[in-house]
């Protein structure tokens, strides 16, 4: 009936923050990557691409910190999360 698909994991876009890439990328090494699906990795691109916008203008905004870590609490990234 349903079959299961791996989902696609997206590349790193060449334009984020270094650190925000690294974040990205450290989601990909992690064991918890495996229970990600496509949804997952599309939330994470979002975070990712807010938090690179965040780190290259001039003023780091602090109102974006929290429902950015909120977001990462969900994908498990932080572990107290785990």
């Amino acid at each position: 009936m349903f079959g299961f698909f791996p989902p696609t994991v997206p590349r790193a876009s060449g334009d984020w923050h270094p650190i925000a890439k690294r974040w990205f990328q450290s989601l990909k090494d992690s064991g918890q990557a495996q229970f990600y699906k496509q949804s997952d990795w599309l939330t994470a691109v979002y975070v990712t691409e807010a938090m690179s916008r965040n780190l290259t203008q001039g003023k780091f905004s602090t109102r974006f910190f929290q429902p950015a870590m909120s977001a990462m609490t969900g994908l498990l990234a932080a572990e107290g999360a785990r």
